[in-house]
């Protein structure tokens, strides 16, 4: 899967094989979808930024981190198998979502959960999340974000339309998180008015 526009690729989101026995006990990883989507929420970095020393962004690349997402994702296959329902990702799978928006949608989703959210993430946030340490990478994010793809022809993100990019903060409405967490993918978005010379979510 090749970004829009760019030579540079984004893993994929089926990132390797189902594990038989992906605890060392042989349970399940996860007792509930709860405690697998906060797994999620946790394999995001820290609310705060994570950072890097090895990269010149500062940011933790997603190529480091696809180790743990390989194994978080059959983790989460394994319990989905074994009847463990987690709504969220239902909704990902029938919306063929792809690793990058899969994990925006995570962190917008875990941003409207913080009691200390600001009513949102601005751009940089966003790409310390999906690990968009790469100029190309984030590039992909603006563009999920701004112009075209899933989370935007979902309802699954808007903005407070801020001129400044850079302070424009991006949250999932209401009715996109709902739907979420039903594991379904249609939502009726509130429209709030916008300048003419900005699409409208």
């Amino acid at each position: 899967m090749e970004l829009v526009g760019h030579r540079m690729s984004y893993p994929r989101p089926h990132l390797g094989p189902v594990s038989s026995n992906p605890t060392k006990s042989g349970g399940l990883p996860f007792a509930d979808g709860h405690a697998c989507l906060q797994a999620w929420f946790e394999a995001l970095g820290p609310m705060t930024g994570a950072s890097s020393k090895s990269h010149f962004s500062g940011i933790v690349p997603v190529e480091e981190r696809l180790p743990a997402l390989r194994s978080l994702t059959a983790e989460t296959a394994a319990a989905r198998a074994a009847g463990v329902r987690v709504p969220v990702f239902d909704a990902f799978d029938a919306a063929s979502m792809d690793l990058l928006d899969r994990l925006l949608a995570l962190a917008l989703l875990r941003d409207s959960f913080d009691s200390r959210s600001s009513g949102g993430l601005v751009r940089a946030q966003l790409c310390d999340a999906a690990g968009a340490a790469a100029h190309p990478q984030q590039e992909a994010v603006r563009i999920r974000l701004e112009e075209s793809g899933t989370l935007r022809r979902l309802h699954l993100v808007q903005s407070d339309v801020d001129p400044a990019l850079v302070k424009r903060y991006y949250r999932m409405p209401p009715a996109g998180r709902t739907a979420l967490l039903r594991g379904e993918t249609a939502c009726t978005p509130a429209h709030a008015p916008v300048p003419e010379s900005y699409p409208a979510f």
